[in-house]
């Protein structure tokens, strides 16, 4: 991070001078008042003398890298800007988090009352720096009547990746806060943070009880948020720092030295801006259109994406239901198949039974009444019993004949069912490699318009910054 005092501030831009006497442009933030010290980064300078050295000498020498490089400064920003590399929880009475970049922006915000959403919705929070938006929260938060007389702060800070190329409490620690106020700062620890997450509580409260029961401090939950940190002992992992408001500006740099540089480089700066300005505005007014066609292209595509699967999805459920209710039919027919054939099977063993029956108790009836006519009728009944055997025999084979020719026509109905399914699901599994050939040629007829929407947009980005580099 480097210091700067703020000489100039538009709209857009602010110009601030170093310590060392350089001029830098750098994005306007809500902070940047003139004769202002302010805090920013390598990546928001824009060195503009480097700039003309650079277009004069070098570009047309090395117009192949500088094609190289475009593509790498165009590309490279955008990597890790949505990756979190820490979160930052500030406490005061309102308990919110931040989630911020390897740039220290802010991409992500979360409250964890009533009052750190009432906070947020007063507070520009996204893209904007870790200092700036720190600024603007304890200011809003004062103005809300949140701070107190107390006037102190707990900051936590929970690095998210193990590599870490930025120091957020030095950060903060440098941050200009010209007002009354004690900040506790604390190291957090990633799991900690999850921990207090779960239990729906803010994690800077719950990771400095944490912090200090390390150190065999008595803290309870009530007890964090009632502390004065003022008269917390020295523990590690704990910082407290006072900030004051600061009415000598002067000390940074020379008063003298501003006005005679602001006198000087006053129109010249006047002039240059106004010009590249008006070049940005239009450069942003075409860089707006390009990404509002891209924003309605992406989600045209996502609109269409979600339909197709929707309508997929119908398609697979109505299937299973088809499927399904095709089960249920083919069980509730074997079912009622096999009950009709066990009732069946009783009914002709219930008249069996009852005909053997009724023909025992006939014979018993006409033996006892015939015993003297026995021998006579002897021939009679013997015949009789022959011809009642050969009955029963053709009987016996009818039903056989007819059980046989049943079981047949039940596995002559089975079998054609089997075919019948077969044939669908070949029906089927033809009509779904179909689809994925049609889906399969639709995706790859995009990747190849978004390719060459890309190329001409690579085409048009060198072609602008061939024109900048001219207007240079």
């Amino acid at each position: 991070m480097k210091k700067g005092i703020v000489m100039q501030a538009t709209d857009k831009w602010t110009v601030v001078i170093t310590p060392e006497g350089e001029f830098i442009k750098i994005p306007h933030q809500p902070n940047h008042l003139e004769g202002v010290e302010v805090l920013f980064s390598a990546f928001e300078t824009s060195r503009q003398e480097g700039k003309r050295i650079w277009a004069r000498r070098l570009l047309p020498a090395f117009s192949i890298v500088s094609a190289c490089l475009l593509f790498f400064l165009i590309v490279t920003p955008f990597l890790g800007e949505k990756e979190t590399y820490a979160a930052v929880t500030i406490d005061i009475n309102p308990s919110v988090e931040f989630e911020i970049n390897r740039r220290t922006q802010v991409i992500g915000a979360e409250a964890f009352n009533d009052e750190g959403e009432q906070l947020l919705r007063n507070v520009k929070w996204k893209s904007q720096s870790l200092g700036s938006v720190t600024v603007n929260v304890i200011h809003q938060a004062q103005m809300l009547g949140y701070i107190k007389d107390e006037q102190q702060v707990v900051i936590t800070t929970t690095y998210l990746q193990e590599e870490r190329s930025e120091n957020i409490g030095q950060l903060i620690e440098e941050t200009p806060l010209d007002q009354e106020l004690t900040v506790l700062f604390v190291e957090g620890d990633e799991q900690w943070r999850n921990e207090a997450k779960s239990q729906q509580r803010s994690p800077g409260f719950y990771i400095l009880e944490k912090k200090a029961q390390q150190a065999n401090i008595s803290m309870t939950e009530q007890s964090s948020h009632q502390l004065n940190v003022k008269e917390l002992q020295p523990v590690e992992g704990f910082k407290v720092l006072e900030f004051h408001p600061r009415n000598d500006l002067a000390s940074v740099a020379n008063k003298k030295t501003q006005k005679q540089v602001k006198e000087k480089k006053k129109k010249e700066e006047l002039k240059k801006e106004d010009k590249k300005a008006k070049k940005e505005k239009e450069r942003a007014e075409k860089e707006q259109a390009q990404k509002e066609k891209e924003r309605s292209k992406k989600e045209q595509e996502k609109k269409e994406k979600e339909r197709a699967e929707k309508e997929q999805e119908k398609k697979e459920k109505e299937r299973s239901k088809k499927e399904q209710e095709k089960k249920e039919k083919e069980r509730a027919e074997k079912e009622q198949e096999k009950k009709e054939k066990e009732r069946a099977e009783k009914e002709q063993e219930k008249k069996e039974k009852e005909r053997a029956e009724k023909e025992q108790e006939k014979k018993e009836k006409e033996r006892s009444e015939k015993e003297q006519a026995k021998k006579e009728k002897e021939r009679s009944e013997k015949e009789q019993a022959k011809k009642e055997k050969e009955r029963s025999k053709k009987e016996q084979e009818k039903k056989e004949k007819e059980r046989a020719e049943k079981e047949q026509e039940k596995k002559e109905k089975e079998r054609s069912k089997k075919e019948q399914e077969k044939k669908e699901k070949e029906r089927a599994e033809k009509e779904q490699e179909k689809k994925g050939k049609e889906r399969s040629e639709k995706e790859q007829a995009k990747k190849e318009k978004e390719r060459a929407e890309k190329e001409k947009e690579k085409k048009e980005k060198k072609q602008d910054k061939d024109e900048d580099d001219e207007d240079d």
